[in-house]
């Protein structure tokens, strides 16, 4: 917990919020105290990487197709933007790349120039540009142009009475407190996020199950094309003849290999399509949650406890895919972070946790709606996957994880010397 007392802080700080005040107003432009957690989030997401004592004074986006996009940040010493050539994250590891540009303003130049009309950029010296397309209003272009300036002019005189109004300097001076505390709260946050980020490729280092099974179920689909089984529509005979799973044949005729078999078939082409993009998408974030050991525990368990469900339900239907095991590896994050809840940052936590949520519900609704869709094996899987999620769980998190500590001294806003 951070106190409410008022932080310290220097003139400059103080300046430089003031500075920025003429962007206020402008479609796009959020300034400090006044940002969007919805716009930090998205910068934080692509491009921004806040350094300790750094304060977050303005964001700007621009209109995009699917809603805002970043365009750049002001903080406190430099100007933020998306890099162009993305830097790539490891391979399998589910974190992606967070590109991004900065530039000091004590090296800006004394005029920062706005420089093409249907694409207007800004001229920051030294051949570096900051693209600001589709920002909307060229007269945003032309603040934002300003304001570095200012800023620029400012660091290189040190003037800080000459070049902003006596009225935004007192009202900066009133809000800096409430900015130096959500500095604070976003930079416990990013590096929360980035120590879990290291903790979780720490734990597992190698993701080498996932693509097994991916290989195993590619292998199985391509054996029975060969085999003269129809890649698009296979018959029913074909389904059990290659090992599905049917309740009647498990339960009478002792079949239950088919249980464990059935999870490595597919009804067609665009069956196995589906499935082994959501099993490559999500089963390197499992696999190092779990371990290699683990996660292969953990998918056995759940597609049995599916296919268990499915001969049950409906035990005179032929049931094939990895769809149940798929849902159990959801089961399975929810019980990690039902038992790791402690270790994982809030920001983690929420995120994930609204889209296991938001998946499992769609794909509930969407197979009660749509003929065909075994929703007793998704169902069977992803209570299969949360209890073996439970047992199966990693002390690693809980002596690794984040724990809250005090702030240090670089967190609690004061200026970098």
């Amino acid at each position: 917990m951070y106190d409410d007392t008022e932080p310290d802080v220097d003139a400059w700080e103080i300046f430089a919020l003031a500075a920025c005040q003429p962007l206020a107003g402008h479609p796009g432009c959020h300034v400090a105290p006044r940002l969007p957690a919805e716009a930090v989030v998205r910068a934080l997401e692509t491009y921004l990487r806040p350094r300790p004592g750094e304060l977050l004074l303005a964001i700007i986006e621009r209109p995009g197709p699917d809603g805002p996009v970043p365009a750049c940040t002001l903080t406190s010493r430099r100007v933020c933007w998306p890099s162009p050539t993305p830097s790539r994250a490891p391979s399998g590891s589910g974190l992606g790349p967070r590109p991004g540009a900065s530039r000091s303003f004590d090296d800006l130049p004394q005029t920062v120039s706005v420089t093409g009309d249907l694409a207007p950029a800004l001229d920051l010296g030294r051949g570096q540009i900051l693209p600001m397309p589709g920002l909307g209003q060229l007269d945003a272009v032309a603040a934002l142009s300003g304001v570095l300036a200012t800023l620029g002019q400012a660091r290189r005189s040190g003037d800080l009475a000459g070049s902003t109004t006596s009225e935004a300097l007192a009202r900066s001076r009133a809000e800096i407190g409430h900015v130096v505390r959500q500095a604070q709260a976003l930079h416990r946050a990013d590096g929360g996020v980035r120590s879990f980020q290291a903790d979780v490729m720490t734990a597992t280092p190698m993701v080498v199950v996932t693509y097994l099974i991916v290989a195993s179920c590619v292998l199985v689909f391509l054996a029975m094309a060969l085999a003269g089984v129809s890649p698009i529509n296979p018959t029913v005979p074909d389904l059990i003849a290659w090992g599905g799973n049917v309740g009647v044949a498990v339960a009478f005729d002792g079949e239950a290999w088919r249980l464990l078999s059935s999870v490595f078939l597919h009804g067609g082409l665009i069956h196995l399509a589906l499935n082994m993009y959501v099993l490559y998408r999500a089963g390197p974030l499992l696999e190092r949650l779990y371990g290699n050991l683990g996660f292969a525990l953990l998918y056995l368990a759940a597609g049995l406890g599916g296919a268990l469900a499915s001969a049950w339900w409906h035990p005179l239907a032929v049931s094939v895919g990895a769809s149940g095991a798929i849902f159990g590896l959801f089961g399975g994050l929810g019980a990690f972070l039902l038992s790791h809840r402690a270790s994982i940052p809030a920001a983690v936590l929420k995120r994930v946790r609204g889209g296991v949520i938001a998946l499992v519900l769609y794909n509930t609704l969407f197979g009660l709606v749509i003929p065909g869709i075994d929703n007793a094996a998704h169902l069977g899987g992803l209570v299969s996957g949360f209890v073996a999620g439970l047992f199966l769980r990693r002390d690693y998190f809980d002596t690794h994880g984040l724990v809250e500590a005090p702030p240090a001294a670089s967190d609690r806003g004061e200026p970098p010397r």
